[in-house]
């Protein structure tokens, strides 16, 4: 069975103290990450350009608007959440330190983090796999979570 396209968008914005990532709450009904600290994303649409789904996801979770160009593509990771195989592409875009930002369904509050506090004891135990590296200026991924399901 083919894995589902979804995307991950690391929202940054340049802070006098370094950047500063965007990351919300899962709402305890969601199916995947239900009261875990998640990025926003979410699932491809049929034949949507990565690049476009993730513009649309970021806009419906967030309010933030930002034009394709401003996306920057960083690879992607294979996992599976709740028995589903997934492969994430995954995007960071910069905002203005001033970037309002609005919670939705899925997530209801949105929280800024410096990159040296992000809580990853409250995130997905993949995340760190996929997340670290890509802090460090690392591009190009392709990695295989441990949580990813036999080929």
């Amino acid at each position: 069975m083919a894995n589902k396209e979804a995307n991950v968008i690391l929202v940054f914005r340049k802070m006098p103290g370094g950047r500063e990532f965007l990351f919300g709450k899962g709402s305890p009904t969601k199916k995947v990450a239900a009261n875990k600290i998640v990025p926003p994303g979410g699932k491809r649409k049929n034949d949507e350009e990565l690049v476009i789904a993730a513009q649309r996801e970021l806009r419906q979770e967030t309010s933030i608007r930002a034009d394709p160009s401003e996306f920057r593509h960083y690879g992607y990771f294979i996992g599976s959440a709740d028995g589903v195989g997934y492969k994430v592409d995954i995007f960071m875009v910069e905002v203005l330190p001033t970037a309002q930002v609005r919670g939705c369904k899925e997530v209801s509050q949105w929280f800024w983090y410096h990159e040296k506090s992000i809580p990853w004891h409250e995130m997905m135990p993949d995340d760190k796999h996929w997340l670290e590296p890509i802090l460090r200026g690392e591009k190009n991924l392709e990695i295989k979570l441990p949580s990813a399901l036999p080929e």
